[in-house]
């Protein structure tokens, strides 16, 4: 592989050598690459609900904001219902307006975490990340409240 100079991509613009795929995505700065358009469409997608939610496919990799005055309650589905790929993750946080965000789990469902720390994020911005570590299991960690 060739480093691309800084001079080299001033003397070209748009840069004309080819993009191989292996080039680190901070080395190829032209919006024309190959390489930038990847970059465009790896955004994070976010969802806002003021609902209780159970996990969708298209949660996968995103951010899930509840946002409400009331409790509310996220809950992961089966697999057979849902079926995430084993090391799927997303990551759910708390909105600004004050009601509590609990996660839980349909029957049949293991989230595993630390004994210490409960199923609801801990306060208003809080978030946690969910990551799927077996069929019908995942393991959850962030700003979770005591028990």
């Amino acid at each position: 592989m060739v480093d691309i100079t800084l001079a080299s991509l001033l003397s070209t613009n748009p840069v004309t050598a080819d993009v191989t795929g292996d080039e680190p995505l901070e080395t190829v700065v032209s919006a024309t690459s190959e390489a930038f358009k990847a970059r465009q469409l790896s955004a994070t997608p976010i969802r806002t609900s003021a609902n209780n939610e159970t996990l969708a496919l298209t949660d996968q990799g995103g951010v899930l904001i509840i946002d409400n005055a009331s409790a509310r309650t996220v809950t992961i589905p089966l697999n057979s219902a849902v079926a995430f790929n084993v090391g799927a993750t997303l990551l759910i946080r708390r909105g600004s307006s004050g009601g509590e965000v609990t996660i839980a789990a349909t029957g049949g469902v293991t989230i595993e975490k630390r004994v210490s720390l409960s199923f609801n994020l801990a306060e208003n911005q809080a978030q946690c990340v969910l990551h799927k570590t077996g069929t019908d299991t995942w393991f959850m960690t962030g700003e979770l409240a005591s028990t």
